[in-house]
């Protein structure tokens, strides 16, 4: 069994600028990923404010990516498996990364890995801008 679990910031919630739509497509990309390659444990999904941005963190619990396969990470149809048969296990076409890459920096922010670890999890990330001005306590 899997957990998913959501903490937010004690800071204060912001407004960002950005496509509700595309911003929940980056989300469900990147947790689905999260959930695709982690067979025990769980997903936590971190919301912070980051200077003019907010961040999003996605951490799994999963197989982790080694340091060569990060670098085959963001290219269209391109998974980070250390088999050619990768997608066969996954089911995945290689894009949602890619696509969560374009959204992003389309609405002014951006998508990366932040950490990982083969055996122990991954973390991803995306950021938006905070909307100048607009806040909320």
């Amino acid at each position: 069994m899997l957990s998913l679990k959501f903490e937010q910031s004690k800071d204060a919630i912001v407004t960002i600028i950005a496509d509700k739509d595309k911003t929940k497509q980056i989300l469900i990309n990147l947790v689905g990923n999260a959930i695709k390659y982690t067979g025990k444990g769980g997903v936590i999904v971190t919301a912070i404010n980051d200077g003019p941005f907010v961040k999003v963190l996605v951490a799994d619990s999963g197989v982790g990516i080694s340091l060569e396969n990060q670098a085959l990470l963001f290219r269209k149809f391109q998974q980070a498996g250390d088999s050619i048969y990768t997608r066969t296990v996954s089911k995945g076409t290689g894009l949602g990364l890619y696509i969560s890459k374009l959204i992003a920096e389309g609405m002014g922010g951006k998508v990366k890995i932040e950490k990982s670890e083969v055996g122990k999890g991954t973390i991803f990330s995306f950021s938006l801008p905070i909307a100048k001005g607009v806040s909320y306590v």
